[in-house]
């Protein structure tokens, strides 16, 4: 189930689901990248039906920036 032995991506791939994105939000979750959005050959969420898009913040190393209110309550920030 899944992709386990092969992946046919780039050494970076930054596409990614809203709707997961949204899910794992609203589940209290930070949001991930999934390995199942890892090939270069899937373009659509395969939970959602929803195609895929590309994270664009990413730094000048190629490792994706998430927004900081995933991270830390900003209502509580230390």
């Amino acid at each position: 189930s899944g992709f386990l032995g092969w992946v046919l991506a780039p050494t970076q791939r930054h596409s990614y689901c809203p709707a997961c994105f949204s899910e794992d939000l609203e589940h209290g979750r930070t949001p991930f990248f999934r390995i199942d959005w890892a090939p270069v050959l899937v373009t659509t969420c395969w939970s959602h039906k929803t195609p895929l898009f590309n994270w664009e913040a990413v730094d000048s190393a190629g490792a994706r920036q998430l927004p900081k209110e995933w991270i830390y309550k900003l209502d509580n920030f230390r």
